[in-house]
């Protein structure tokens, strides 16, 4: 999948952007390939430069459109890691934990 040039522009100052700051951010309109652009970013970095690629979500559906548009676009394989972790806070801050520190069930969830 060849990239528009409005998105070839967006890659171009993304890596542009990186040889003097740490992070960037991508902001194209809905519809216009945001994904396909990370995707090929994602590319250049795993063959050009041989790095290892982290992508968070906080829902694991954007996990996998976005682990299908990598490899439907690049080729590239990609591995899913999905956790939902629980958080109690001590009585003084969440009245769901009784006075010695047991959790009565009422947890907060963080996926």
């Amino acid at each position: 999948m060849n990239l528009r040039p409005y998105q070839l522009d967006a890659l171009q100052a993304i890596r542009k952007e990186w040889t003097t700051r740490k992070s960037t951010l991508l902001v194209l309109p809905t519809g216009t390939g945001k994904t396909i652009v990370f995707a090929r970013l994602i590319e250049l970095l795993v063959r050009e430069e041989q790095a290892r690629v982290l992508v968070l979500a906080h829902r694991g559906e954007l996990l996998e459109q976005a682990a299908d548009k990598i490899h439907r676009v690049t080729g590239l394989n990609c591995a899913i890691e999905k956790h939902f972790r629980y958080v109690s806070f001590n009585s003084e801050r969440n009245p769901d934990v009784n006075s010695k520190g047991e959790d009565n069930g009422n947890r907060a969830r963080i996926c």
